[in-house]
Protein backbone atom coordinates (compact mmCIF):
# COMPACT_ATOMS: atom_id res chain seq x y z
CA UNK A 1 0.00 0.00 0.00
CA UNK A 2 1.46 3.44 -1.16
CA UNK A 3 0.48 5.15 2.02
CA UNK A 4 1.71 2.94 4.73
CA UNK A 5 5.28 2.52 1.95
CA UNK A 6 5.49 6.65 2.05
CA UNK A 7 4.11 7.87 5.14
CA UNK A 8 1.26 10.11 3.42
CA UNK A 9 -2.09 10.29 4.62
CA UNK A 10 -4.35 7.98 2.26
CA UNK A 11 -7.02 10.98 2.17
CA UNK A 12 -3.96 13.56 0.95
CA UNK A 13 -2.37 10.58 -1.60
CA UNK A 14 -5.65 10.29 -3.55
CA UNK A 15 -5.83 14.06 -3.69
CA UNK A 16 -2.71 14.07 -4.77
CA UNK A 17 -3.63 11.65 -7.43
CA UNK A 18 -6.22 13.06 -8.47
CA UNK A 19 -4.49 16.69 -8.95
CA UNK A 20 -6.14 18.22 -6.33
CA UNK A 21 -3.34 18.79 -4.63
CA UNK A 22 0.13 19.56 -5.75
CA UNK A 23 2.90 16.86 -3.20
CA UNK A 24 5.10 19.09 -1.36
CA UNK A 25 9.37 18.62 -2.33
CA UNK A 26 8.79 15.68 0.77
CA UNK A 27 6.15 14.36 -0.55
CA UNK A 28 8.21 14.00 -3.81
CA UNK A 29 10.66 12.28 -2.54
CA UNK A 30 8.56 9.62 -0.49
CA UNK A 31 6.44 9.45 -3.41
CA UNK A 32 10.00 8.90 -6.34
CA UNK A 33 11.83 6.68 -3.37
CA UNK A 34 8.79 3.98 -2.89
CA UNK A 35 8.10 4.13 -6.64
CA UNK A 36 11.55 4.34 -8.11
CA UNK A 37 11.10 7.36 -9.61
CA UNK A 38 13.52 10.38 -10.72
CA UNK A 39 12.93 12.72 -7.80
CA UNK A 40 13.21 15.76 -10.38
CA UNK A 41 11.22 14.38 -12.96
CA UNK A 42 8.24 13.46 -10.72
CA UNK A 43 7.99 16.93 -9.80
CA UNK A 44 7.95 18.44 -13.07
CA UNK A 45 4.88 15.76 -14.40
CA UNK A 46 3.40 16.94 -11.31
CA UNK A 47 3.50 20.48 -11.89
CA UNK A 48 2.52 20.29 -15.49
CA UNK A 49 -0.48 17.86 -14.22
CA UNK A 50 -1.56 20.31 -11.57
CA UNK A 51 -1.55 23.33 -14.38
CA UNK A 52 -3.58 20.81 -17.06
CA UNK A 53 -6.09 20.45 -14.36
CA UNK A 54 -6.66 24.04 -13.39
CA UNK A 55 -6.25 25.39 -16.61
CA UNK A 56 -7.68 22.91 -19.08
CA UNK A 57 -5.78 22.30 -22.45
CA UNK A 58 -6.53 25.21 -24.73
CA UNK A 59 -4.61 28.02 -26.24
CA UNK A 60 -4.31 30.16 -23.48
CA UNK A 61 -3.12 27.37 -21.40
CA UNK A 62 -0.24 27.00 -24.22
CA UNK A 63 0.40 30.08 -24.56
CA UNK A 64 1.03 30.60 -21.13
CA UNK A 65 3.64 27.54 -20.70
CA UNK A 66 5.09 29.26 -23.53
CA UNK A 67 5.65 32.19 -22.14
CA UNK A 68 6.68 30.73 -18.86
CA UNK A 69 9.79 28.85 -21.05
CA UNK A 70 10.88 31.95 -22.49
CA UNK A 71 11.29 33.76 -18.92
CA UNK A 72 12.42 30.87 -17.66
CA UNK A 73 15.27 30.85 -20.62
CA UNK A 74 15.89 34.49 -19.90
CA UNK A 75 16.52 33.16 -16.38
CA UNK A 76 18.83 30.59 -16.57
CA UNK A 77 20.81 33.14 -19.24
CA UNK A 78 20.85 35.86 -16.28
CA UNK A 79 18.87 38.13 -18.41
CA UNK A 80 16.23 38.66 -15.73
CA UNK A 81 16.60 41.10 -12.40
CA UNK A 82 18.16 39.20 -9.94
CA UNK A 83 19.34 36.14 -12.05
CA UNK A 84 19.49 32.40 -10.66
CA UNK A 85 19.89 31.99 -7.30
CA UNK A 86 20.04 28.47 -7.87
Amino acid sequence: MVAMGTNIDMTLLSKIERGERLPTSEQILKLSGHFGLDEKQLAIEATAGKILTEYGYNDVTYGAVRFVQEEMQKYYAGGLEGGRND
